[in-house]
């Protein structure tokens, strides 16, 4: 736990620094740009269809019967160790396939995108994009890894490099933006948190994923029928995610160019960050609530539930509070940078929608723990709205049409949501032993 909020509050206190690097040392056009990539690299969302998520709710199911012994192998009830071995391997061909298809696809997308800009643009961004694509693919090969070991307990461990990770990634984006490497400066970064995280893996456990692929397969265990209907769901609603995390800078960079982009990339680089901070208990204890849910243990999975959801709405209060509070002293003093940002209506109605996010999280990963996607429709309304308005309104509403937009969409995910909930809670989780 402790880990886990260290990385994230690296993470958010990196997005900061980043900033006021970007603002120095970047022009408006090339701010642009550089959060566009960030946008366009999360079409991996339709590669991946939230495979990662089912993979660790499976592998804390098994895990509950697992253990790793002292050279670092796993061991424990036979049909568990078969079944958590057939996932790997299947999760690993699975995103093998995966990876080359996203590189078709961002590079399609990129040359497309950015390529009718580029006539009256003089940015270097076809050369970054080539490389960028290339280590997403890599990165997206690795994904299962990561998934299985937070299913199996080592969330711990994973955190704890995490933490390492953002201090170089962020280190190296630093020193690379300050040198004048404009948009090659995100290839340096996240290429060389690739390459920590390879050697992460090889080093610590080897040996753990060794032991699973050197199992003789067994038919205890059946994707088609026990992954897949899952995944079908979790992987629909991740679509909508999309539509309603990621489409405010390319919509922004299509109908305003951009310098608007890098407004809207910039406000919502450091919402998100915080939104990242405030959720950090949500992460952490969801293999945690997948556990208590094969233990029927659901009094403590309610207590823990609910500490989680006061927690996080706390902490993105605070941070509401903060950052608003900056950007109103930044206006009074600074107004050429203030005016890299997004006006401070929109950053407000944008925090408020991150508030009530915090609880629609918490109620989407308690009821996912059950292996079961009632939210999927939730998801896809609430996308609808923010992906229409934000696309209707952008021109029009200039910043304020996204953020409008985010704050009915998430309103309608937290009402439709907390219905939803209440009725599954009591389905699923009742009567229970006393």
């Amino acid at each position: 736990m402790l880990s886990a909020f260290a990385t994230k509050l690296a993470q958010g206190l990196a997005g900061p620094v980043s900033a006021v690097l970007v603002l120095h040392f970047f022009d408006p056009t090339t701010q642009g740009y550089y959060y566009t990539f960030g946008s366009l690299l999360a079409l991996q969302i339709f590669v991946e269809l939230g495979l990662s998520a089912v993979i660790t709710t499976f592998a804390a199911h098994e895990w509950v019967a697992l253990e790793t012994n002292g050279a670092g192998r796993v061991v424990g009830d036979q049909s568990s160790l078969d079944r958590l071995a057939s996932i790997t391997r299947s999760a690993f061909r699975w995103y093998m396939v995966g990876s080359l298809i996203l590189l078709v696809v961002l590079l399609v997308a990129g040359i497309w995108f950015f390529g009718n800009k580029d006539a009256s643009h003089d940015v270097e961004w076809l050369g970054p994009w080539i490389v960028i694509s290339g280590i997403a693919m890599f990165s997206f090969a690795m994904t299962p890894a990561w998934a299985i070991l937070v299913g199996c307990g080592e969330i711990g461990r994973v955190n704890s490099y995490r933490l390492v990770e953002t201090l170089a990634r962020s280190i190296v984006l630093w020193l690379a933006i300050s040198l004048g490497a404009s948009l090659w400066a995100t290839v340096f970064s996240i290429g060389i948190a690739q390459l920590m995280g390879a050697s992460f893996l090889v080093v610590r456990y080897r040996k753990f994923f060794t032991s699973l692929f050197q199992l003789p397969k067994s038919g205890t265990f059946n994707w088609r029928k026990e992954v897949a209907p899952l995944q079908m769901r979790v992987g629909l609603s991740w679509l909508s995610g999309y539509f309603a995390f990621s489409l405010f800078t390319p919509v922004a960079f299509h109908f305003l160019g951009p310098v608007a982009a890098g407004q809207v990339g910039m406000t919502w680089a450091l919402i998100f960050g915080l939104s990242g901070l405030a959720s950090t208990w949500v992460g952490v204890r969801s293999p945690r609530f997948a556990a208590l849910v094969a233990r029927r243990e659901f009094s403590k999975l309610d207590k823990i539930a609910i500490g989680t959801a006061w927690i996080g709405t706390f902490i993105s209060t605070a941070g509401a509070i903060v950052g608003i509070a900056i950007l109103v002293v930044l206006g009074h003093f600074r107004p050429d940078l203030a005016a890299r940002f997004l006006p401070v209506g929109a950053v407000a109605f944008f925090m408020l929608a991150e508030i009530l996010h915090q609880i629609s999280m918490v109620q989407s990963t308690y009821l996912r723990a059950f292996k079961k996607e009632p939210f999927l429709w939730i998801s896809w309304g609430a996308a609808c709205v923010i992906g229409i308005g934000t696309v209707l309104l952008t021109r029009p509403l200039p910043g304020y049409g996204a953020a409008l937009s985010y704050l009915a969409g998430i309103f309608l995910s937290l009402a439709w949501g907390t219905i939803v909930f209440a009725r599954c809670r009591k389905e699923w989780t009742f009567p229970r032993a006393s």
